[in-house]
């Protein structure tokens, strides 16, 4: 799934799509699973998503949050019977909404149409809820595969996406019970990293373990785009699939060439390693008067790496099943 390059062109379909008459849609079909899913325009002009299921469902007649289902019964030109169908409608005209919108769509819809009733309106909550989100971390293309790589060691990716830093208010990129580990990226020949002061400090009880890998690029390597795409097609958490996509379209936008980049995934598999924070050199947790934060450069040097290599990492992690 090459998501930004997919949700530019659902987009673009999108606004192609002409305004039908009062109480008519005008739909594409946009995935052919068991059964098809379609994107329509209303004769609002809202976005909506076509999705064939069973229509007596209790999942039907309601409004959640900024989507409203309704069920409907259905036919294409030439065909004789109606197909009972979800009318899955996003009541807000924001652009970036729409936006979401698609994403959580592309994420969560192939997955209603194969669970039960309970299931598939959990998951619309999660898919109204990821439009009510605000993806407000700084995220770079460098910074994100890193995590990605990060999140791919754990015993299961779904795992590694449960212990994933679900918003900007939380410090740590990832947090597995009292442990919390930060992820950082380097690209010259030492191992050169960037903090904010705060990265290197946890609450009393946590442990800190610092994640570094070496991304240089390479022809044969992997993009962001790629990397995601693998990590999608791995989870089974629709909601997971969300965060992940995006996040993947945020830094698509901010920083689109980057996001073409190949990285060599050799090299990040030989040189990621674990720092517990013991050997980190950090300043006191509290900062003079009147400094509110500092940015430090940490040269984390060999003997201040625990665990090294994806074998070693990936067995650390396993070891607290």
């Amino acid at each position: 799934m090459s998501v930004p390059y997919e949700l530019e062109s659902l987009l673009k379909t999108f606004q192609e799509l002409n305004l039908p008459p009062m109480d008519e849609l005008s739909p594409v079909e946009v995935l052919h699973l068991p059964t098809r899913v379609y994107l329509t325009k209303t004769s609002k002009a809202q976005a909506a998503f076509l999705v064939e299921r069973d229509s007596e469902s209790a999942l039907a007649g309601r409004d959640i949050g900024k989507i409203r289902v309704t069920s409907l019964h259905w036919q294409t030109e030439g065909e004789s019977r109606p197909r009972p169908a979800l009318l899955i409608t996003l009541l807000s005209r924001d652009p970036s909404t729409l936006r979401g919108f698609i994403i959580a769509a592309l994420g969560l819809i192939p997955a209603i149409q194969r669970v039960d009733d309970d299931t598939a309106l959990a998951y619309l909550g999660d898919l109204a809820a990821a439009l009510s989100e605000r993806e407000n971390r700084e995220l770079t293309v460098r910074g994100l595969w890193g995590e990605l790589f990060f999140m791919k060691q754990f015993p299961t990716v779904d795992l590694g996406a449960a212990a994933w830093q679900h918003s900007g208010k939380e410090r740590f990129d990832f947090a597995v019970a009292d442990d919390r580990y930060e992820i950082k990226t380097y690209g010259g020949a030492t191992r050169k990293l960037q903090f904010r002061h705060q990265q290197l400090h946890v609450e009393e009880g946590q442990r800190l373990t610092l994640c570094s890998m070496r991304l240089i690029e390479s022809a044969a390597g992997l993009s962001i785009v790629g990397l995601a795409a693998q990590i999608v097609n791995e989870l089974t958490d629709p909601a997971a699939k969300v965060r992940v996509l995006t996040a993947l379209d945020k830094v698509a936008d901010t920083e689109a060439q980057e996001s073409e980049l190949l990285f060599d995934v050799t090299v990040a598999e030989q040189t990621i390693a674990l720092t517990p924070e013991d050997k980190l050199p950090r300043l006191n947790a509290l900062l003079p008067a009147g400094v509110v934060d500092a940015h430090l450069t940490i040269d984390n040097t060999n003997d201040r790496l625990r665990e090294c290599g994806f074998a070693e990492v990936q067995k650390f992690l396993r070891s607290g099943e």
